[in-house]
């Protein structure tokens, strides 16, 4: 009120002043700035209500040059858990490769489903709600973000709280694909519940992640990883028991392991298996493929020692049958090892085929996959050669 009578009564002085013919030019312009100042903070105040939504920083758009672009942002603290641990299994801490770029809780046998809490305080953004169980159930990918830096994710969610449930999709994709951002901002404080996981209908275990879109997993041949690739989420991925204190961190290492082997740590294992100088990470068949031997060769130790590899054959893993396996990480230039993958029928072997490697350069790894146990030496030919 006062604003707009102040307005008129100047309004009326510059009238009589320019009537009289005396004003100086100067005047004229300093109370016409005094007459438009109110007006302008008052639009300024208005805007500054209005909150405009921020554009998610995703590891696939970002390259090298937008990565400088982002101030660092200190990392965050997870203080409450983000499940009943009394209720989970094992944990799968993330492995590239051979596992992923994000850990896997097991549930224990008999537990039908857990909650899901949120370990910090964050904002939901994204989310991909999409069908892959086999009995018809939808599941979740939610990702929260704690600053421009730092991301947390849980996947094969189900039952949502209300306030997300409210700004997904509400239609299910028939299987994941792109994810969609939150339609609105949700804020989410830690120890929120978020949602319930009763786990994959195979494995039954959910997963966790965490990422900082400026950090870079050594890597091999880092030109491979460059987005849009499918490997490309692999770069800025975290160990995310490593943002909990000790205390807590500790309850996590303690489940480490598998659902048949538990293997406690004191710290989390490197996060990338992409070692330069050993067979350990990931190898690619530039060209030619076909249904034994495929585009990109993965193979490294899992968690409890045994040998993982995808890419070639079945691709399962090295059992501890006949031997302990060597890790692929101790397999250097001239040296060579070679794994086994069975096919069991009413619990007897009814196939077993191996994988015989050996590292003829440091961007060099020859392949040869063939029926029975492994031979004595790598065969002089009839194998693949796979580069970084």
């Amino acid at each position: 009120m006062e604003s707009k009578q102040t307005i008129w009564i100047l309004v009326i002085v510059i009238a009589i002043i320019f009537i009289s013919g005396c004003a100086p030019e100067e005047i004229v312009e300093e109370l016409q700035q005094e007459i438009a100042t109110p007006i302008i903070k008052e639009e300024v105040a208005e805007k500054e209500k209005i909150e405009e939504p921020k554009e998610p920083y995703l590891p696939e758009q970002l390259n090298e040059e937008e990565q400088k672009k982002i101030p660092g942002q200190p990392p965050p603290v997870f203080t409450h858990h983000i499940t009943d641990l009394s209720k989970i299994a094992y944990i799968i801490p993330p492995l590239l490769p051979p596992h992923s770029y994000h850990s896997y809780l097991g549930l224990k046998q008999g537990v039908p489903r857990v909650a899901v809490y949120a370990p910090a305080d964050a904002e939901f953004f994204e989310v991909t709600f999409y069908h892959e169980r086999g009995d018809g159930v939808p599941e979740y990918k939610l990702v929260f973000r704690v600053n421009d830096n730092f991301f947390y994710y849980f996947d094969h969610v189900i039952d949502p709280i209300p306030k997300i449930k409210a700004v997904s999709p509400k239609e299910p994709q028939p299987f994941m694909g792109a994810p969609d951002l939150a339609t609105s901002s949700v804020f989410i404080q830690a120890g929120d519940l978020i949602a319930y996981s009763e786990g994959t209908l195979q494995a039954r275990n959910w997963d966790f992640g965490v990422y900082d879109v400026t950090h870079k997993n050594k890597m091999a041949n880092p030109t491979r990883h460059i987005p849009p690739g499918p490997t490309s989420k692999n770069v800025p991925a975290l160990c995310p028991y490593d943002f909990f204190p000790d205390d807590m961190k500790k309850e996590y290492l303690d489940l480490l392991g598998t659902g048949n082997r538990i293997m406690p740590a004191s710290e989390c294992p490197d996060v990338s298996r992409d070692i330069v100088g050993t067979a350990s990470g990931y190898w690619y068949l530039d060209s030619g493929t076909d249904e034994t031997y495929e585009y990109r060769l993965e193979i490294a130790a899992g968690i409890t020692g045994n040998v993982n590899w995808i890419g070639v054959g079945r691709g399962r893993d090295q059992t501890y049958v006949d031997q302990v396996p060597t890790d692929p990480v101790d397999v250097t230039v001239g040296q060579s090892a070679c794994y086994f993958d069975d096919v069991y029928f009413d619990n007897k072997i009814s196939n077993r085929k191996h994988l015989f490697i050996k590292l003829l350069s440091e961007t060099e790894l020859g392949i040869f996959y063939g029926e029975g146990s492994c031979p004595k030496t790598f065969p002089e030919e009839g194998y693949k050669i796979y580069v970084r």
